[in-house]
């Protein structure tokens, strides 16, 4: 009998670099009120689920938002740098709109053409993350083998990783939408491969690409 685990992507609360339009990457802002909200009513969603471990990435947007959810099932908080957002290097810490401003067709059109290989500059790329971001979510599947298990991670993180499942990545990769956040989104391991179950923005999946979630 095949023996499934499944993994619940939870995507971090509304964070100071997300209200002031930042890239955020590696740097380290803190949850918002709003965020911190958020992760409240995201730790009553899921509270549920019957999870039996919680892992976060280690920079404080994930890990505060965790932190409502560990107190109410009373379990610890495993972090891994592994899980972290993609690391982008000098864009770090500067707007969305300065970025376009001053590297022009490096962001708007080289990122966006080369969505998969591309590197900000001393950054990584998003087929880079998805190579850390995978190898740790398996051995954490492998080490709870049967379990549901709770993970605090990014928006990009999770948009990298679900693009993977269901076959986009990287050439249709910037087409999934982004998980909203404080949401989650779920993966099953079936011991070889992870299958796609539930995205956190079904409601909002583009025409096209319904049947590629749906099935």
């Amino acid at each position: 009998m095949q023996v499934l685990t499944e993994l619940y992507l939870v995507r971090h609360g509304q964070s100071v670099a997300n209200v002031n339009n930042i890239m955020a990457g590696h740097s380290d802002p803190e949850l918002t009120e709003l965020g911190i909200t958020q992760a409240k009513i995201t730790a009553n969603a899921v509270k549920d689920l019957g999870v039996s471990a919680i892992y976060s990435s280690d920079l404080k947007r994930a890990y505060q938002t965790a932190k409502e959810t560990a107190k109410i099932y009373n379990l610890p908080i495993t972090t891994s740098e592994n899980l972290r957002e993609m690391h982008m290097g000098d864009w770090e810490g500067v707007s969305f709109e300065e970025i376009n401003n001053n590297y022009g067709d490096e962001y708007t059109k080289n990122w966006k053409e080369n969505f998969g290989t591309f590197r900000s500059p001393n950054g990584e790329s998003v087929k880079e993350v998805l190579e850390r971001v995978e190898k740790e979510l398996t051995l954490i599947a492998k080490k709870h083998k049967g379990e549901k298990v709770l993970v605090f991670v990014h928006g990009g993180v999770i948009r990298a990783f679900f693009a993977n499942i269901i076959g986009l990545f990287p050439d249709r990769a910037d087409e999934l939408p982004w998980a909203t956040n404080a949401s989650y989104s779920t993966a099953i391991f079936d011991g070889e491969n992870f299958q796609f179950k539930n995205y956190s923005v079904d409601d909002f999946i583009p025409k096209d690409m319904i049947s590629i979630f749906k099935g």
